[in-house]
């Protein structure tokens, strides 16, 4: 009886250091995005934030540079929410996230939104958020981190677009940008840090 005893105790302590390998490794969203990525984290309820996915969305060239992690607000059965996760593990999966390929997609969508939820509650205030790997950026650290990786902003149009560029002339006169503030290019740019 002994034996059987050690042995049950030594399954349980094998399955219990693989349950938290398995969490650690491959069922955390924080490991799929990678350390260096340049992630927007963005919300169907900002406009701003919005606009910026749409353009992420609809530019080849944007999307391999910025990855998109959604936030539902507590509203994640919205469309655009769901086109916000699928956009993002289409991402994901193309930068070769081998853990993607051992969950259903459901399950890797609800855990992207609750590690973007969790991510803007603890370091944000505002939409739309920028991060570099875990990292928030603060407002002078947005367009050092979008030159890095050949981007530029305008701030008064919400405009993402590759550097050496002119600004697209369909973006000149965004709608989103109506509340701008004149003073703060970035003023729709950055959710503003909180204490980290």
């Amino acid at each position: 009886m002994r034996r059987t005893s050690k042995v049950l105790a030594l399954g349980i302590a094998v399955g219990v250091a693989l349950a938290v390998i398995f969490r650690a490794f491959v069922l955390d969203p924080a490991r799929w995005i990678g350390a260096d990525s340049l992630v927007l984290l963005a919300s169907d309820d900002c406009a701003f934030s919005n606009d910026l996915y749409q353009q992420i969305r609809a530019t080849p060239k944007l999307a391999e540079r910025v990855q998109v992690v959604p936030i539902d607000g507590g509203h994640s059965d919205r469309p655009t929410v769901r086109m916000m996760c699928g956009t993002a593990l289409a991402q994901l999966r193309s930068r070769g996230v081998w853990q993607l390929r051992l969950l259903p997609d459901n399950w890797a969508c609800g855990a992207l939104i609750a590690y973007g939820n969790e991510t803007h509650t603890k370091h944000f205030l505002y939409y739309p958020a920028w991060m570099k790997g875990p990292q928030p950026l603060e407002d002078g650290d947005l367009l050092p981190a979008l030159a890095e990786r050949g981007l530029q902003y305008d701030g008064k149009t919400n405009t993402l677009w590759l550097l050496g560029e002119e600004l697209p002339a369909s973006r000149k006169q965004s709608a989103t940008m109506k509340a701008v503030d004149d003073d703060n290019p970035l003023s729709h740019a950055v959710g503003h840090t909180i204490g980290w």
